[in-house]
């Protein structure tokens, strides 16, 4: 009908006026262009461009106590592994999640285990805190 043709024209005329009259969108930077199923490709491409710093670590305690420092040592992924991690002595101990390999109840076991020597040591001077997973 005449009614339709005439809004089809307007809108194709308003949609040609406004391109004309808009500058180009600049171009964008060249960025890889990401595998987002596959995080391994993704990573390997990636890699190359992120900053990686080395964290200072220091297994002693410093000499001069002082009251208003609390000191927090935070670890996660473990995995079964947690012996094999070093803890500074510390305040406070947060564990991250992920401290089993599958939920076995013996890592589950040795867990409370081990948090209870890091506090009868010393390691631990106060509170442990432990997320069970982090998914």
């Amino acid at each position: 009908s005449t009614s339709t043709t005439y809004n089809w024209q307007r809108k194709q005329k308003t949609k040609r006026s406004m391109t004309e009259e808009c500058p180009a969108p600049s171009t964008p930077p060249s960025r890889p262009v990401l595998p987002v199923e596959d995080p391994d490709s993704s990573w390997y491409i990636l890699r190359e461009s992120q900053p990686f710093l080395t964290i200072p670590t220091k297994q002693e305690s410093s000499t001069t106590e002082t009251q208003d420092i609390t000191r927090i040592a935070c670890i996660s992924d473990t995995h079964g592994e947690h012996r094999n991690i070093p803890i500074p002595k510390c305040d406070i101990l947060i564990h991250g999640g992920d401290f089993t390999n599958t939920g076995e109840p013996e890592q589950v076991e040795d867990m409370c285990r081990w948090f209870a020597e890091l506090k009868e040591n010393g390691t631990v001077q106060h509170d442990i805190i432990c997320i069970a997973g982090n998914h």
